[in-house]
């Protein structure tokens, strides 16, 4: 009796166990499918596509001198601001990492690092390199930026910025304002008439392979739409010599 008893437990145990098994991977199939999908679909799309600002450049302000020639009070200067996306890049990209460090003018240990990298092999798996954006440089030109594009490195690029100078420097100042490091307007004619100096920022939807933009695939593109041009009455000449005026 206790010989038959024994088979038949191990049997339902076995039974059970298969059961249970092939319960859990149902119950894991219908988490994934339905109580988890909405996330993982969000994801994927976060994934998939990749949103791109465009900055707007801002007006200038100027006035005519005597001759007619224009005198610029602001204007914009273009710079851009270097990153990667470490998830597109690749193993032979880091070959040139030499030849980027000098055009930055950083040293390579410090490239290195925004890479993710060392002595020519990346540093960790690719779980440590899920962060779609290092900043490589806040300030290069445009030329600049154009060597670096040349070195076709993946998953490098740059978005636009304008840097807000005035040649004058301080001449009628208290008439033309600022605007600060963070884009914000203060006092004169730059915040009376920022609506139309600011212009409107522009963005694009790309869909992305390899972290590598797919132009072909672009699914939404809105341009920016750069302000307007302000034009002064002021005399930069006269301005000035009563500047001194007044100072003396």
């Amino acid at each position: 009796m206790a010989k038959s008893f024994a088979p038949r437990i191990r049997f339902w145990t076995l039974a059970l166990g298969i059961l249970l098994g092939y319960g859990a991977i149902g119950y894991r199939l219908f988490e994934l499918h339905v109580i988890e999908a909405p996330k993982l679909i969000e994801e994927l799309e976060s994934n998939r596509f990749r949103l791109i600002p465009l900055n707007s450049r801002r007006g200038d302000i100027f006035s005519y001198d005597l001759n007619g020639d224009k005198e610029l009070f602001a204007t914009s200067k273009t710079l851009l601001e270097v990153g990667i996306d470490p998830v597109a890049l690749k193993k032979e990209d880091l070959d040139k990492l030499p030849q980027l460090s000098r055009l930055l003018n950083q040293e390579l240990s410090r490239v290195e690092r925004v890479f993710g990298a060392r002595s020519g092999e990346f540093i960790g798996d690719d779980s440590t390199r899920r962060d779609r954006w290092r900043l490589l440089s806040r300030r290069v030109e445009e030329g600049l930026y154009d060597r670096i594009l040349k070195l076709e490195i993946s998953g490098l690029y740059g978005t636009r910025n304008y840097e807000r100078v005035y040649p004058k420097n301080s001449l009628a100042s208290h008439i033309i304002g600022l605007v600060r490091h963070d884009g914000e307007a203060v006092l004169g004619v730059e915040r009376e008439f920022d609506f139309y100096l600011s212009g409107q920022r522009g963005w694009r939807e790309s869909e992305v392979t390899a972290g590598e933009e797919m132009a072909q695939f672009r699914r939404r593109y809105v341009p920016p739409r750069d302000g307007m041009n302000l034009a002064l009455s002021i005399d930069p000449y006269v301005q000035h010599q009563i500047e001194l005026e007044l100072a003396n």
